[in-house]
């Protein structure tokens, strides 16, 4: 029998009885006794719980103790000693780009093929590691990385928005070459209320907000992600197209139809109440820029007012603070001691991001700011971004005092960060919404049940529910008491397959 009781179990011991469940594909019923239950539906624990799953999938829950049912043909029960633990649904992030490695360009990749491709075996084990058994990725970059990514023996379940939903030149295409872009980006989308002006000949009724959202539902795509990017708030320059408000209205509406949200790239007060005029279903960043109010501290009472009607929609809201925490986190000289990196980060991986050519997005992020920043030390650009990441935590606190929709997502992995750390991003995250006030019961909700309702995903995960997958994680400490808990992981649970968490780290 598995159990957790008292003490975790040795490494060896682990990593036999990881090999034993799941190389020989495992026994057909499992069976968890005797735990503390949090269920994200529950208004409270269900204690000294029992749980039965057979096939990967939760067949009962009951206060009672359950008899292992023995099946001709099958394997004995796994049963899992549960005294002393908490078991909760596995972690939904919503927002993540599976396609990229952090702080390597294409030029890195093939420098050092074998750091990319250690990178790549490791990323869906480091998810795992810190309990992210559901990934939902915005824009499938590269269909060939998500096919190596779900390839690996043990990965968190994929869903995609399919390639993403932009208009001809919009941010999404900025950094493509302008002779190619609409080629490689089938699902671009005319704006035919600004007439926009396209590099070559296309047929116009195959790029209405119709027949693109169509094609991503046809690509089984669980969403549709668009954008309305103005530049950063207006602090950079904006050489690409930017929609309007009426064309993203009409891709919100056959979404609707489609029965698949909208998502709208959106991180300025200006871009958000667009996507209020829009009726969006989900906004995919926090208000990081905060536009004519950028030099306040607290939330004025113009943009206040936006959140409050966000929320009183009950629209979804991503706050994704981690963005502006990657950013600055390569200003911060201890940030690579950090020894949870070496659970997540491939050995060698980690040493060239301390090497000199590994710290080259310091400088690149120097290029895109304003002349008058180029100049800034270390401590100063740590600061610069400091204020718009407390921006972004300062709307955090209004929305959670309005109960917003709140969705946890963490955008790994974007931009060329190396704090971009798969897994790890997601834990960072939920520490700054602790320390932002929302409440420790929220942050479960957002992680779990919230993210499976706002992508239509509830019938299957999102809480422990007769009927769902068995994707869950055995904790020794409350989440319901301490953020810390989700660095309690004891045992993942995969469809019903238990993985010992110190298996599943890069070290």
């Amino acid at each position: 029998m598995l159990s957790t009781h008292n003490t975790a179990p040795s490494f060896f011991l682990s990593l036999f009885l990881f090999w034993s469940i799941i190389e020989p594909a495992g026994a057909n019923e499992l069976l968890i006794e005797d735990v503390t239950l949090i269920s994200p539906e529950r208004n409270s624990p269900l204690n000294h719980a029992y749980l039965r799953v057979n096939d990967g999938i939760i067949t009962e829950v009951s206060t009672s103790k359950l008899r292992p049912e023995v099946i001709e043909g099958k394997q004995p029960s796994v049963r899992v000693d549960g005294r002393g633990r908490y078991l909760i649904p596995g972690l939904i992030d919503s927002h993540v780009h599976l396609a990229k490695v952090p702080s390597m360009t294409w030029r890195h990749k093939q420098q050092h093929p074998d750091l990319e491709r250690s990178y790549l075996k490791q990323q869906p084990r480091s998810y795992l590691y810190f309990g992210y058994t559901s990934l939902i990725d915005l824009n499938v970059f590269s269909p060939e990385a998500i096919e190596t990514f779900t390839a690996q023996t043990l990965h968190p379940e994929v869903f995609t928005c399919s390639k993403h939903l932009d208009i001809a030149n919009g941010h999404g295409m900025m950094e493509e070459d302008v002779k190619t872009r609409l080629l490689n980006n089938p699902n671009f989308l005319y704006d035919h209320y600004q007439k926009q002006h396209l590099n070559g000949e296309y047929d116009l009724s195959q790029h209405t907000a119709k027949a693109t959202v169509k094609r991503i539902k046809d690509d089984g795509g669980v969403c549709i992600k668009t954008y309305y990017e103005n530049g950063y708030g207006g602090s950079e320059m904006v050489d690409f197209d930017i929609p309007s408000p009426q064309i993203i209205k009409d891709v919100a509406v056959e979404g609707k139809k489609q029965g698949i949200p909208t998502l709208l790239h959106a991180n300025s007060w200006t871009s958000q109440r667009v996507a209020l005029l829009a009726d969006v279903d989900i906004i995919a960043h926090g208000m990081f820029h905060w536009d004519e109010y950028r030099h306040e501290v607290e939330v004025p009472a113009p943009i206040r007012a936006t959140l409050k009607e966000i929320a009183s929609r009950g629209m979804g809201y991503q706050p994704t603070l981690h963005v502006l925490d990657a950013q600055r986190s390569m200003f911060d000289a201890n940030y690579l001691n950090n020894s949870s990196l070496e659970k997540v980060y491939p050995k060698k991986l980690l040493g060239w991001y301390r090497s000199d050519e590994g710290q080259w997005f310091k400088s690149r992020i120097r290029k895109y700011l304003p002349r008058h920043l180029h100049e800034l030390d270390d401590e100063a650009m740590h600061e610069h971004f400091s204020k718009y990441y407390q921006h972004n935590v300062k709307v955090l606190e209004v929305l959670a005092e309005y109960d917003a929709n709140l969705l946890f997502a963490t955008d790994t992995i974007i931009g060329q960060s190396y704090a971009n750390a798969p897994g790890l991003s997601g834990y960072i995250e939920m520490q700054a919404w602790n320390s932002a006030g929302v409440s420790l019961r929220k942050i479960l909700q957002a992680a779990t049940i919230n993210n499976a309702k706002a992508f239509n995903l509830e019938a299957s995960i999102g809480s422990i529910e007769v009927g769902k997958k068995a994707n869950l994680l055995l904790l020794t400490k409350n989440p319901l008491k301490t953020v810390e808990a989700y660095n309690s992981i004891e045992w993942i649970f995969i469809n019903g397959q238990a993985v010992a968490r110190q298996t599943l780290a890069a070290d």
